[in-house]
């Protein structure tokens, strides 16, 4: 049986999404999209300051089913343990230490485990939808069309 000290501590992994570079078959220059260029540089010094962190460049292209599963949609799209931290701009300095630390403890900041997607969002528009078609008194045309005679 392992004893518990000798367990490596937990790996934070900072996976960074850029739009630049090799993507699929293609070279997008590095003048489209500064800010991936400045997001990368920027985890990557974070990263090598603080230890357990393990940054992963993956182009945007490449795994853009991965990104967009996790709601990243804006490259560049920084992830921490598979959450959204920023996409889009870059992050700011602080703002990164203070997630890769709380990342780091254990600290889920209040949120709800990752709930899966399907029925979730329209849930509340079918209620708002059957309580007014049951006001109206119909479902098809709530209105009537203002030029035509009734």
């Amino acid at each position: 049986m392992a004893d518990a000290s000798n367990a490596a501590p937990p790996v934070t992994v900072v996976t960074v999404y850029p739009m630049t570079g090799r993507q699929l078959f293609l070279n997008v220059p590095h003048a489209i999209c500064e800010e991936c260029d400045l997001t990368v540089r920027l985890v990557q010094r974070v990263a090598s300051d603080l230890p357990h962190v393990q940054v992963r460049i993956k182009p945007w292209f490449n795994h853009m089913f991965d990104a967009l599963r996790r709601g990243g949609w804006h490259p560049p799209v920084v992830t921490i343990d598979g959450r959204i931290t920023t996409q889009g701009v870059v992050p700011d300095e602080g703002e990164l230490r203070n997630a890769l630390a709380r990342a780091a403890i254990g600290a889920d900041d209040g949120l709800p485990p990752r709930l899966p997607r399907r029925g979730l969002a329209h849930a509340p528009r079918r209620r708002l939808l059957r309580r007014h078609r049951a006001r109206v008194g119909h479902g098809l045309r709530c209105h009537p069309h203002p030029f035509r005679a009734r």
